[in-house]
């Protein structure tokens, strides 16, 4: 338990780049915080 092979955070990073957008981590012992952000285009 709390192991894995970061697998789905990697494909995850690639839809956000693709998306021009962001991913932050900050890690802390027994605790990580995922910061996404996606730019938005108005029409």
């Amino acid at each position: 338990m709390g192991e894995s092979s970061g697998l789905g955070l990697d494909i995850a990073g690639k839809i956000i780049h693709k998306h021009q957008g962001t991913i932050e981590v900050n890690s802390q012992p027994s605790k990580a915080t995922f910061t996404v952000s996606l730019p938005f285009h108005y029409p």
